[in-house]
């Protein structure tokens, strides 16, 4: 017998004098797709339903399937209240069309600037995968662009963006979990395509890739090279004049980017992060030199993947493309793992050698001793560098080193960083996708006004910096920017 249950609202009622719960109702809940949502009691979803009115309402809830039937009991404290529960949970957990293919991968594909005609796609291998990259054969003697021509396909393509983006927002608006959101940039890659078939034109590359995301078999690869991040790094400088002048006021000296470092390790099943927080000290003669502490230890997962739902802009002509994506998130600390080790432990196991790789990450050692002893096998640095994009964006360059094994323990070495990913987001982003609010989401329909509404002040950057009046087009622009950049140092895989 397959029995799973969980109980919510017990904590909350016993915290301060119990009421007395004199009323009990047992719901034989309705299978899937019969009206309601599967009451899975192991769901991250369910879970934070069932505990938000639990605690509202001073009741206790629980949920329990055995053999796929699903039985609610509500415990309250009369009946009034019992009913206002019970009224509750059918009206939080009432399937709403669409909710499945709100986490499948959504790509579209931006219209090539040539002549459609005279546009030809071809599926390319992608290094490190086994899947195909689309990308765009050069035009022979291609014809001068048609500035009315483009303008006329990006709006068409913005209008397409728009409706996606507002789809995937009222959809979500209905998720009581905590989410993420962010823009990466990097690569999508087909994990299925026609052998038969080497050449599309844009009409059927569009029908490919779109058929790709609904049957899952399509997937970001939000990475991008250390040149392509070196050639980002270069041109965020304070001298670039296709940067906002409030940009450029960041990227003095004691400005922008602000650096942050931490080390990552991995056993079978978990992925153990802590920050690796500066602090100076006094060394002989007086000169300064910079250690670190170790910070909090947080643990995930590895085998969980927290669901996301993605919109993909497949860039033919370009050699990356972009996403945005939101991610649940788990935001309950009682829910999280704990490390197999504590903090002191980790001190212990680490030596700082001094210096840093290429002025980023510092030079670090993790004990041979410590490693078996906790069956750490896989090591990893992180460097974050962030920038502040006016008062509406941020931008994040995060490189990730991986320690070398020898006898002696895992170190940093001069090799090139393992993975790079770029991130542009909004920090309100954060407060808006918070956990433990009632939904639906007190959300504009439109996503563009509850999400990409820019700062009054700020421009896009470009040959002549400025600012433009539909958030659309401000976060396009910088997208643009970005993607832009990093192709100054990509090379096509």
């Amino acid at each position: 017998m397959d029995r799973r249950i969980y109980s919510a609202g017990a904590d909350q009622v016993l915290a301060k004098p119990p009421p007395k719960l004199n009323v009990t109702v047992h719901i034989a809940w309705p299978l899937p797709k019969h009206g309601y949502k599967d009451v899975d009691p192991s769901d991250v979803d369910v879970k934070a339903v069932l505990s938000r009115i639990a605690r509202e309402h001073e009741a206790e809830i629980e949920a329990e399937e055995v053999d796929s039937a699903v039985t609610v009991t509500v415990k309250a404290k009369n009946r009034p209240r019992a009913q206002k529960v019970i009224n509750d949970l059918r009206d939080q957990l009432l399937y709403r069309p669409g909710e499945e293919s709100v986490w499948r991968t959504n790509p579209l594909v931006l219209p090539p600037k040539a002549v459609e005609g005279r546009f030809t796609a071809v599926l390319q291998p992608k290094e490190g995968t086994t899947g195909r990259r689309v990308t765009a054969l050069p035009v022979e003697a291609p014809e001068p662009v048609d500035p009315a021509g483009v303008v006329a396909k990006m709006s068409d393509f913005k209008t397409e963006l728009t409706n996606a983006f507002d789809h995937m927002a009222g959809i979500l608006r209905w998720t009581p979990s905590g989410m993420r959101m962010r823009v990466q940039f990097g690569t999508l890659v087909l994990d299925e395509w026609r052998k038969d078939k080497t050449k599309y034109n844009f009409a059927d590359i569009k029908n490919l890739v779109g058929r790709a995301g609904t049957r899952g078999t399509a997937h970001m690869l939000s990475a991008v090279t250390e040149p392509a991040a070196k050639s980002l790094y270069d041109q965020l400088s304070e001298t670039n004049k296709e940067l906002p002048t409030v940009v450029r006021s960041f990227l003095g000296k004691d400005g922008d980017p602000t650096r942050t470092h931490s080390l990552i390790l991995e056993t079978k099943n978990l992925r153990i992060e802590s920050t690796l927080d500066s602090v100076r000290g006094q060394v002989s003669g007086g000169e300064k030199a910079r250690r670190f502490a170790l910070g909090a230890l947080i643990a995930q997962q590895l085998e969980k993947q927290d669901r996301a739902a993605e919109v993909i802009i497949v860039c033919p002509e370009s050699t990356l493309d972009w996403a945005l994506e939101i991610r649940k998130t788990e935001t309950d600390q009682q829910l999280r793992p704990s490390a197999p080790f504590t903090g002191d432990e980790l001190e212990k196991g680490v030596k700082f050698l001094g210096g840093t790789l290429a002025g980023l990450f510092p030079r670090v050692m993790v004990s041979d001793y410590f490693l078996r002893k906790h069956d750490i096998q896989k090591a990893h640095g992180k460097a974050t560098l962030k920038y502040t994009l006016g008062r509406t964006y941020t931008l994040e360059i995060n490189l990730f080193h991986e320690l070398q094994q020898s006898n002696a323990g895992a170190s940093t070495s001069g090799a090139p960083a393992s993975m790079v990913n770029v991130v542009l987001y909004n920090e309100d982003w954060h407060h808006e996708l918070l956990s433990g609010v009632s939904i639906p989401r007190n959300w504009d329909s439109s996503f563009s006004k509850q999400f990409l509404q820019q700062d009054s002040n700020d421009e896009v950057p470009g040959e002549t910096p400025g600012k433009v009046e539909d958030p659309m087009d401000h976060l396009l622009a910088w997208v643009a920017w970005i993607q832009k950049a990093l192709e100054g140092g990509n090379k096509a895989t």
